[in-house]
């Protein structure tokens, strides 16, 4: 069953993959592909960077959200509630601010940089956490459970930089 699962997985990733291929602001179809040479370089310089960028991005994240999940030992956490992209946003707010006329690779370096930081930071902050007491919601810098009574009565996520109420 695991392998099926797999497999199916990575079927709906190519499938999905191939899609985003034909997707665009230029309409594209697989028998322009044969016809016309601008289709080719169209898709050679930008609908393929683009797919592969998304699905290495998307593999990436996944890949660091795991790693985060082992150091915290906390299955809830990821980059996003950790605090992670709201520093790297941090980063670009500030190279708007501070470097106005630097190039993209300096605001990303920056962006990246301030990234970094806060992960360590919010490792950091985990780590001082007694070993049997590991966070059990840790969203932004402060994790929280908070009981939200009403018809459903489910537990929610709140604090920090998160979003969710």
């Amino acid at each position: 069953m695991p392998r099926l699962w797999l497999l199916t997985c990575l079927g709906l990733i190519i499938a999905l993959s191939v899609v985003s291929i034909f997707v665009g602001v230029i309409a594209l179809s697989p028998l322009d592909l044969f016809q016309d040479p601008e289709a080719l370089q169209l898709l050679a310089v930008s609908r393929l960077p683009r797919t592969a960028a998304a699905v290495l991005t998307g593999c990436s994240m996944a890949v660091s959200g795991q790693i985060m999940q082992v150091l915290v030992r906390n299955k809830f956490v990821e980059p996003i509630s950790a605090g992670t992209g709201q520093a790297a946003a941090l980063g670009i707010l500030l190279s708007v601010l501070l470097f106005p006329a630097a190039g993209l690779e300096i605001k990303m370096s920056l962006a990246a940089a301030t990234a970094l930081l806060g992960t360590m930071g919010f490792l950091a902050l985990v780590q001082r956490l007694p070993p049997d007491r590991a966070p059990v919601g840790a969203t932004g810098w402060v994790g929280l459970w908070r009981y939200s009574g009403g018809r459903d009565g489910v537990y929610r996520l709140s604090g920090g930089f998160a979003s969710i109420c």
